[in-house]
């Protein structure tokens, strides 16, 4: 006897993930930041995406994990990211009213077209704004970043 088949759209449909995010920035020395994301799927261990560059600010490094966590899921799931739900859980209040349309984007055009091109075959994506570290996850990409920043300003 054979089991049912579930149609692929049906699995895809239920697929949640949810992605904690933080951005770091120094703006004295090298200037340099970092961010880190963690990505959450029901029961499976969970992803991280990190790193970290040089003359940066810190709402760019916020968008930056967003951006490499979103491109993350949509390799994992090889490109199948219609009716998978996304929910982005952010520090920044900057980033999350600019992704809802609250504030208007008049920086860092580049990653907001990134963004924009990212997202638009999701099904949903939602942002939370919470206080730092008020959840495990976050506080985990909250400490990744840290350590990806001092690690990075020992090599520059």
């Amino acid at each position: 006897m054979t089991s049912p088949q579930i149609p692929l759209s049906q699995l895809l449909a239920e697929r949640s993930f949810w992605i904690y995010t933080d951005g770091s920035a120094v703006t004295t020395g090298v200037r340099s930041g970092s961010y880190a994301a963690m990505i959450l799927e029901g029961d499976e261990p969970p992803r991280l995406v990190a790193g970290a560059c040089s003359e940066t600010t810190i709402n760019r490094m916020e968008l930056l994990a967003i951006n490499a966590a979103i491109w993350r899921i949509s390799e994992v799931l090889r490109g199948a990211v219609h009716d998978v739900k996304v929910t982005v859980v952010t520090d920044s209040q900057v980033t999350e009213r600019s992704i809802t349309g609250v504030n208007r984007r008049s920086a860092n055009l580049d990653l907001w077209a990134s963004f924009d091109m990212l997202v638009r075959d999701f099904g949903e994506i939602t942002v939370i704004h919470s206080s730092r570290n008020t959840e495990a996850p976050q506080a985990q990409a909250d400490a990744i970043c840290d350590i990806c920043r001092k690690q990075f300003d020992t090599l520059v």
